[in-house]
């Protein structure tokens, strides 16, 4: 199977504190996939900038076989997500 995420030596820093220090994960087409841990472990913060809400400092991230930053539109009209609780009208 191929892989739908790879997340390479991704590395978030805010404020000179260390958010994601050299995070790698494949996500392989058809597997269904959470992330655990405790509160400021970086969850919402990977997720973020898998959604480009938010940048990554360094390495990459690639969602269909192509770079996330250079085909940002392309691969966001291609996927949706609910990060922590929805606010529903």
């Amino acid at each position: 199977m191929r892989n739908i995420v790879e997340i390479k030596e991704v590395f978030k820093t805010i404020d000179k504190e260390e958010i994601l220090s050299g995070i790698n994960l494949q996500i392989a087409e058809g597997e269904i996939y959470g992330f655990l841990g405790p509160n400021g472990a970086g969850k919402t913060t990977l997720m973020k900038c898998m959604l480009t809400l938010s940048t990554i400092t360094s390495g990459s991230i690639e969602i269909f076989g192509k770079n996330l930053q250079e085909h940002r539109e392309e691969i966001l009209s291609q996927i949706g997500s609910i990060i922590e609780s929805p606010n529903f009208l």
